[in-house]
């Protein structure tokens, strides 16, 4: 259960009872419901086929609602990502975003931040609306898969790990994309270990731990792991 800023809406998720789920074919199971009331009249709006949803921070008008679209193509090109709809509390407007793995408003509510994972891996990145002009940006795109996104404490820095494959590995190496001066335009700094000598041998970013930006926005703190060499084939 979550309020937004000014606590005007409330909102949580409805899940499916025991009884509906033994009830639904197994391929097509019941699915979250989000509600959304109105404190002020005790008015009622509701969601269907939803996966998580957040308010816009200290910023009162904003909802995003990630929905749990069905993905009917499950082969290794297919993308992770489904839609996402940016709901303007007071107003009713909704903006659809599609493709959308994982979404984070920052303090202020005035930057909303979000990956896309598309078939193939087109399009893919880290994008950036600005809540008060509506502009998007795409600081970050490739043919890549992105994960982790964090601000900071403030909500003035954004990180990100970027995983590409290698012919020469059995797991993706990661590095990571950071994004500081929101004040102004946003500006990426980027490590890539593959740049850097001292990095150690045979180890990358690991996936499993949050990166973070340091205090002071002049350093990424970040955990690493060893990967795998792929194994040659053998010759005749």
């Amino acid at each position: 259960i979550a309020f937004n800023a000014d606590a005007t809406f409330l909102g949580f998720l409805d899940f499916p009872t025991e009884e509906a789920k033994k009830k639904a074919p197994r391929d097509n199971p019941p699915q979250n419901k989000l509600r959304i009331i109105d404190l002020r009249d005790f008015s009622e709006k509701e969601f269907e086929n939803v996966r998580s949803f957040s308010f816009s921070g200290e910023n009162p008008r904003w909802i995003a609602i990630n929905l749990s679209t069905p993905r009917p193509d499950r082969s290794k090109e297919a993308g992770k990502g489904t839609d996402l709809l940016l709901y303007n509390l007071n107003t009713g407007a909704t903006f659809n975003l599609g493709n959308v793995t994982s979404f984070s408003f920052n303090k202020s509510g005035q930057w909303f931040a979000y990956i896309v994972d598309a078939y193939g891996k087109a399009g893919n990145g880290v994008f950036l609306r600005n809540m008060q002009t509506g502009e998007t940006l795409a600081p970050e795109s490739d043919k890549a898969s992105y994960q982790s996104l964090n601000w900071n404490r403030e909500g003035t820095a954004l990180i990100a790990l970027k995983g590409v494959e290698d012919k020469a590995w059995k797991d993706e190496l990661f590095s990571i994309v950071g994004f500081r001066d929101f004040d102004r335009t946003p500006r990426k700094v980027v490590y890539n270990p593959a740049n850097d000598s001292t990095f150690p041998e045979g180890m990358t970013i690991s996936s499993n731990r949050m990166p973070m930006w340091s205090d002071d926005l002049q350093s990424f703190v970040f955990g690493i792991r060893s990967v795998e060499k792929k194994e040659e084939p053998a010759r005749n």
